[in-house]
Order: structure tokens, then sequence, then C-alpha cells
């Protein structure tokens, strides 16, 4: 997955929160900071169609992400 954000970003760890609120961990994640962005790029364990929409549906109303992208991992 990956979450951009406007300022004021969350931390990585509201981040992180933010995904296990919605029945997820996050195995890895990396920060990058473009034109005064913070994008998040993580892959997560337990995601589920139905755990990403919900997280999806947070995020868009969520004022400060300024976009998302979550996909399934391949196996």
């Amino acid at each position: 997955m990956t979450v951009t954000y406007r300022a004021p970003a969350p931390e990585p760890s509201a981040f992180r929160k933010l995904v296990a609120d919605h029945g997820m961990s996050l195995i890895t994640i990396e920060q990058s900071l473009d034109e005064g962005r913070l994008a998040y790029r993580a892959a997560a364990h337990g995601y589920r169609e139905t755990k990403g929409d919900r997280l999806a549906a947070a995020l868009g109303s969520e004022p400060s992400a300024a976009g998302h992208a979550i996909r399934p991992q391949q196996a």
C-alpha cells in the first residue's frame, strides 16, 4: 500500500496504528518526502478485501490524506 499525506502528516507510529485498527499489521514501511508531501509505502500482513475497503474509506475521510493505493500482495 502507498499513502500520501499533506502536512501535518501522521508519525509512522500513528500510520502503523491506523493500519492495525483495520486488522492488518505492517511487515515493512518506507517513507519518502516529495514536494512537501510525505508518502508511506508499506506491505501489510492480514489483508482481506473488506479490511482494505474499510481502510480506504477511513483514508478517504482523513483531511491530511492526499491519496492512497491499496493492492493485495501476490502470493
